[in-house]
């Protein structure tokens, strides 16, 4: 007998599914997948500015607005930034400098980011995650904050910040 997450299982056949539905969607629509675009990760020039900021995740939190709840790893740099809300996608994008920005607040985002070395998470639209996944978060060292604004909303604010167009 052998225990396995369901849930983590069925992200990695979707994963796989979807790399190869994107392959043939791609061929049969000369290169433009149309819809499943609109679904995709949302890929930001942030990631260029912040690789040369130099951007301590606890004052990228503090300038931006978003309220911490738990602190990350001391002195975590962001380099890069992935908002969405597939897994599977977070999965191939994550990395230990890595501010994942989502709407999902669920316990899964948070083990996600403890698999990955992710060092912080900010969840969107003021809404707070529960108990469980705050303490689970103190015990793997990731911050957790809560941007007031959508995910959108909270990308520009960080883009705003880097190009020296928001809030000091």
């Amino acid at each position: 007998m052998r225990q396995m997450d369901i849930t983590s299982a069925l992200e990695t056949a979707a994963f796989f599914a979807r790399q190869e539905g994107d392959e043939e969607a791609d061929v049969e629509n000369g290169g433009d997948i149309g819809s499943e675009a609109e679904m995709e990760p949302i890929i930001n020039t942030i990631d260029s500015l912040l690789a040369g900021a130099d951007m301590r995740l606890d004052e990228l939190a503090l300038r931006i607005g978003a309220k911490v709840l738990t602190p990350g790893p001391a002195d975590a740099q962001v380099t890069k930034i992935y908002a969405g809300d597939r897994v599977s996608d977070l999965l191939n994008e994550a990395s230990r400098k890595t501010l994942l920005v989502t709407n999902l607040a669920n316990l899964q985002m948070v083990r996600v980011a403890e698999l990955m070395e992710v060092p912080g998470i900010c969840f969107v639209d003021g809404v707070e995650p529960e108990s469980d996944m705050v303490d689970l978060a103190l015990r793997n060292h990731t911050m957790l904050m809560v941007s007031p604004v959508g995910v959108f909303e909270t990308c520009g604010l960080i883009y705003q910040l880097l190009t020296g167009n928001g809030q000091s």
